[in-house]
């Protein structure tokens, strides 16, 4: 019992820190974002300036950095994938009780690369969704 206990525990720490991790990308990409101009705020700083869209649009390319060029570019191919970007054992069990199994299924897939030494418990309850997903019938 204190086997499983402590494999739980160390699980359970290093969601947390991966939730961490997680949580300083949106701070970090939030404070991007609060730093963007947007057109509206644009108009309303130039002071009655009756500049274009195309001004705007402009200022916008000259004022960007290269860096923060890259880091949309990965955010928009990360927003095209269907699974999400931060995966835990209990996202995928969240999936599994709401019936979504083929979505748990790619979360323990994901885990399964994150988390090679335990590999083989996440395959084992890939199965079960599996077996569950077959079972059910489809809504017509």
């Amino acid at each position: 019992m204190n086997v499983a206990v402590a494999a739980r525990e160390r699980t359970e720490r290093r969601e947390q820190e991966e939730f961490q991790a997680f949580a300083e990308q949106q701070v970090r990409t939030l404070k991007t974002q609060k730093n963007t101009l947007t057109f509206d705020r644009y108009v309303a700083e130039s002071g009655g300036d009756q500049d274009s869209t195309v001004a705007f649009l402009l200022k916008q390319v000259r004022s960007a950095a290269a860096p923060a060029e890259v880091e949309t570019e990965t955010e928009e191919t990360d927003r095209t994938t269907s699974a999400p970007r931060f995966v835990t054992e209990t996202l995928a069990e969240i999936y599994a009780s709401q019936g979504e199994y083929r979505e748990a299924i790619e979360a323990y897939s994901q885990l399964i690369e994150r988390r090679p030494s335990e590999a083989e418990r996440y395959r084992k309850r890939m199965r079960e969704l599996e077996e569950r997903a077959a079972s059910e019938k489809p809504l017509e």
